[in-house]
């Protein structure tokens, strides 16, 4: 009898605990912020939540736990679930559910790719994809966002797609990306005639079959005239007699690094492009000593000197040469 009293008084009280901390917790400043200032607060904070991982998957399950407030709020955001990490097969569904319109980015930086659902529904709102994956797995991941001859993908603003190192090249020649601004590819060939409008572009390790010919990349520079950052690494283009036929301007161009064993690829270029004198610019190859003009220091000029609109010979703010 005495068991059963103390029993429903434990209760009770703890009832009443219960009680009072939810008073509590509505007099907190928190509780009592703007639905959008509380918003914007977890966005930050779901940015940070994984610091260890490259990008800071936005992980905001969290918060949506913490009480009922919170779970509605980001239920009924649908941005705070738009980072959709593919090698998460537990979350991935979730995420794309209650991202519901929201644009979407895509990211699967594990060599496996573990989620194998068809993504052509959200194909539109894509736009962004980050990807590490073996080739297999990678050609699975565009498949399964289009089955298509010819892959589109208009509102793709940002592609990031490596291949490890121990596995083949891959040939996505069918994927065409004309919204792309950043630009990011390492062991993956893509329809280089839709690229423009770049405002970075990095290439690493491609080999004569899978990277662009001199044509296409500066095809591609030509249709980038605000450019701000080109890396070229272990880029092998198959066309060395190529020579552009006028000089392609970049005159936003921040930073540029060209790392090649062809003996070519810097004249080539040097011939070709025509970028500022605050450009930091990074040489290793065996012509690199080319790429300045018979005045040491001195880049050159679009125009001749004697035209009105001749560009002034510009000098280099940083040059390396290894």
């Amino acid at each position: 009898m005495e068991r059963s009293v103390l029993l429903h008084e434990e209760t009770r009280l703890v009832a009443e605990l219960s009680r009072i901390r939810t008073k509590l917790n509505a007099l907190t400043s928190i509780a009592v912020l703007p639905p959008e200032v509380l918003l914007q607060i977890m966005t930050i904070c779901a940015q940070r939540t994984h610091p260890c991982t490259r990008r800071g998957h936005r992980n905001v399950l969290a918060f949506s736990q913490v009480c009922r407030q919170w779970r509605i709020l980001a239920l009924q955001t649908s941005s705070l679930w738009s980072t959709i990490d593919l090698c998460n097969v537990a979350y991935a569904s979730a995420y794309l559910t209650r991202s519901k319109d929201a644009p979407i980015s895509l990211e699967a930086v594990s060599p496996l790719k573990a989620y194998n659902e068809p993504l052509e529904q959200h194909k539109r709102r894509i736009r962004s994809i980050d990807a590490i994956l073996f080739p297999d797995c990678m050609l699975a991941l565009f498949r399964s966002i289009d089955t298509a001859d010819i892959i589109v993908l208009k509102n793709l603003t940002e592609l990031n797609l490596r291949i490890p190192s121990i596995a083949a090249h891959v040939d996505l020649s069918c994927l065409q990306i004309p919204a792309v601004r950043r630009l990011t590819l390492e062991g993956v060939k893509v329809d280089w005639e839709s690229c423009q409008g770049l405002m970075s572009l990095r290439l690493c390790g491609l080999v004569a079959t899978h990277a662009p010919t001199y044509r296409e990349l500066l095809g591609m520079l030509g249709r980038s005239p605000l450019v701000e950052e080109i890396h070229l690494e272990d880029v092998v283009p198959g066309d060395a007699d190529y020579r552009c036929q006028s000089k392609i301007p970049l005159l936003h161009l921040n930073k540029v690094a060209v790392m090649s064993k062809q003996a070519d690829c810097v004249p080539i270029l040097q011939e070709a492009l025509l970028i500022p004198s605050t450009a930091q610019v990074k040489l290793r190859s065996s012509g690199a000593a080319r790429w300045m003009t018979s005045s040491p220091g001195i880049f050159f000029s679009a125009h001749p000197a004697s035209s009105p609109d001749a560009l002034h010979h510009h000098v280099y703010s940083t040059a390396i040469v290894f």
